[in-house]
């Protein structure tokens, strides 16, 4: 009885325990798969050279338990069929180099890419979360490009702005901050990084929305061109679900409202297959 008892034990403790593979360590199976990893096996074959040269470094195990719930709780905000329909995994990474510059976020077709060195370093909860949103919210752009009309979204902006060729080279030339800048804001920008590109300033919204952070709400109601954006965000994901609407948004309440810490500064680059 003894034996029997300690073998399912260690079932248990099997089942509840992250799984060490030779290439990953996964931290949860589902309803996403949430692992670490610096076998270059996680990025499409494109990045594991040449110019973009992508690197990883494991997940520290003191980070673990804390990113998976905070992913959860992000995916929470999502409906079950959105997530399994556009996600296969994500790789939370102690740190995460590609194209020659350290980034906190990126994705490929269908997985996210987060790095996380802890709160100290200036990857706070709402970091964390906030890139969740953002890089997913690259995915669904991707996936669903009738849904955004991008010559509306153009035409919010000034006649003559034009964005920038791409995260990437904002970060390179130092205009990649991502705190909240009110001398941006009469210009529709939340931003400097939402500058860099189209995607990456439509990613800021979605990423806001999401949060429910006071602040951004705060924004959009008194600055005309971001609340435009704004609409065009939810009715995108609008018709992705329609659960997703305003009143789903403003509903989320102020879930995330403290400064996101130093990490903010470093920007968040992306990088697509």
């Amino acid at each position: 009885m003894k034996k029997r008892s300690s073998i399912q034990f260690l079932i248990l403790f099997y089942l509840a325990s992250p799984r060490i593979d030779a290439a990953e360590t996964v931290i949860q199976e589902g309803p996403v798969k949430i692992a670490s990893s610096e076998d270059r096996t996680i990025f499409p074959e494109s990045w594991r050279s040449g110019r973009i040269n992508a690197k990883a470094k494991l997940l520290k195990d003191r980070e673990v338990d804390r990113s998976k719930g905070i992913l959860n709780y992000a995916m929470k905000k999502y409906p079950k069929h959105v997530l399994a329909a556009n996600i296969d995994s994500i790789y939370v990474l102690h740190s995460l180099e590609y194209s020659g510059i350290g980034a906190s976020g990126t994705n490929s077709r269908d997985r996210i890419y987060i790095a996380n060195r802890g709160s100290r370093e200036g990857f706070t909860d709402c970091w964390l979360e906030g890139t969740f949103h953002e890089e997913f919210s690259s995915i669904l752009l991707r996936n669903f490009p009738q849904y955004l009309n991008k010559d509306t979204w153009e035409a919010i902006n000034d006649v003559a702005f034009k964005y920038g060729s791409s995260g990437v080279q904002a970060v390179r030339q130092g205009k990649a901050r991502t705190r909240f800048d009110a001398t941006l804001h009469p210009k529709g920008f939340l931003y400097e990084y939402a500058k860099s590109t189209l995607e990456n300033d439509f990613n800021t919204i979605a990423e806001q929305s999401f949060l429910g952070d006071s602040r951004f709400w705060s924004v959009v109601s008194k600055y005309q061109r971001i609340r435009k954006k704004t609409d065009l965000v939810v009715e995108f994901y609008h018709k992705i679900d329609p659960s997703f609407n305003r009143s789903f948004f403003e509903s989320l309440g102020n879930t995330c409202n403290a400064e996101k810490g130093a990490a903010e500064d470093a920007g968040k680059p992306r990088r697509r297959t």
